[in-house]
């Protein structure tokens, strides 16, 4: 299933698209060691690249097993399990009995926040590696585990387990038919998909989601109070409480809720929302100063992401610059507040910033007149600008024509202006 642009306004990324009943909500849009929740209620988590401690393939390319990559849904970044199901380690923890230096005791979680009446676990995948029992989320509670994955055969595989002694609310194991024998209904391989879990302890029905329609749904198994297991065992992402199950693939706007989710709700969350307009990196639906910065950057640092790969030539550099500024921002180099044109207020409100060959390395930002992408602001930000010929040209042309620039002169009278604006601006007092 190919990802389709979103029809309508795009969503806010990092905020829930359902908030009502949240428990946990991972964007993965930017992590380290720690994945924020935005939910609001504090269970972020912990990164971890080992198991008991037990690291057997730390860093064999150079990069964590468990990180962020832009290969997303939603948003600008997914958690990549970049690991090996023979090597079952890498994982997120939200909660562990008795805790670590990293992560949180299950026992501090507000018990009103852990799902044992009703629950709903939502998230898009992407299986990077076949014919293995994989563990996307495992949750224990009175000794028993609750586990969402993908088994070796590509069914979905669920477990849900009661608060009660020796309890199991249901298992399944279907392929997206919801048969449990029709293998061409496998899940897919490399392909992003959607899969939801919802149960409710009031009326005991369960229901197993793939991309937005129901695979299986049934009751569940009869006695007991039908409530849910809590987390006093522990709560991973990626791996099972046991060390087993190594998830290997993408992971892409995550929750858990504290209610069931209805089949409008299910499809709401299953909603191809498709990746970020060109250029538009922290996917805010504007091209605005934060892109541009966060383009420079990546062409400083060396990062080779095919994300900001704009021109299509498999690298990471200036020429990216060009495209963002003259075809996708439609405007010029000196456009210091990107509202079109370049002219003397922008040239007003970078001297104003203050910043021209400061004695600080690698402050200044595009509208602080870093237009060479080099964290400085300097004598060749201006001739960059004067020679791209936007100043005081007004809009950029639709059809791409760039006026003869007035180089030489202009770029004369900025740089002898240079002084008398810096000198100028120290009279002006500070508040």
């Amino acid at each position: 299933m190919a990802l389709a642009q979103f029809a309508g306004n795009r969503p806010v990324s990092g905020q829930p698209l359902i908030a009502d009943g949240l428990t946990v909500y991972y964007d993965f849009d930017s992590f380290t060691n720690q994945v924020v929740d935005r939910s609001g209620n504090g269970l972020s988590g912990a990164v971890e690249l080992s198991f008991n401690g037990v690291n057997n393939d730390a860093f064999l390319d150079g990069l964590p097993d468990v990180r962020r990559t832009f290969d997303s849904v939603r948003g600008v970044g997914a958690a990549l399990f970049d690991t090996n199901v023979q090597l079952p380690e890498d994982h997120i923890s939200i909660c562990t009995p008795g805790g670590t230096t990293t992560v949180r005791d299950c026992a501090v979680i507000s018990n009103s926040l852990i799902p044992t009446d009703s629950f709903s676990v939502a998230a898009w995948i992407k299986v990077q590696q076949a014919f293995a029992d994989q563990t996307l989320l495992e949750f224990r509670g009175n000794g028993l585990p609750s586990t969402i994955g993908v088994d070796a055969s590509g069914r979905l595989d669920v477990t849900l387990a009661g608060a009660d002694e020796n309890a199991t609310l249901f298992s399944q194991a279907v392929y997206t038919d919801g048969s449990t024998d029709n293998a061409a209904f496998a899940v897919p391989f490399d392909e992003w998909f959607h899969v939801a879990v919802t149960y409710s302890q009031d009326t005991g029905h369960y229901a197993v989601y793939f991309n937005g329609q129901i695979a299986t749904d049934g009751n569940r198994r009869d006695g007991g109070t039908g409530a849910v297991a809590g987390w006093d065992g522990g709560v991973s992402l990626g791996l099972s409480l046991d060390g087993a199950g190594q998830w290997v693939g993408n992971v892409d706007e995550f929750y858990i809720y504290r209610r069931v989710l209805s089949a409008a709700d299910v499809a709401q969350l299953a909603e191809l929302i498709g990746p970020p307009a060109p250029g538009d990196f922290n996917d805010n639906s504007e091209l605005d100063g934060i892109d541009i910065e966060s383009l420079s950057a990546a062409i400083r640092l060396g990062v080779n992401d095919p994300v900001f790969d704009l021109d299509a030539d498999s690298a990471v550099d200036d020429a990216d610059r060009y495209v963002w500024v003259h075809d996708l921002k439609r405007t010029y180099f000196g456009d210091a507040n990107l509202d079109g044109s370049f002219d003397s207020g922008d040239l007003i409100d970078v001297f104003i910033a203050g910043e021209y060959e400061d004695a600080l390395p690698g402050n200044s930002a595009w509208w602080e007149g870093d237009w060479t992408g080099d964290g400085e602001f300097d004598t060749s930000d201006i001739i960059l600008a004067f020679v791209d010929g936007g100043y005081d040209q007004g809009p950029r042309a639709a059809g791409g024509i760039v006026p003869e620039p007035a180089a030489s002169a202009l770029v004369l009278a900025a740089l002898i202006a240079l002084p008398r604006l810096r000198t100028s601006r120290r009279r002006v007092p500070r508040c």
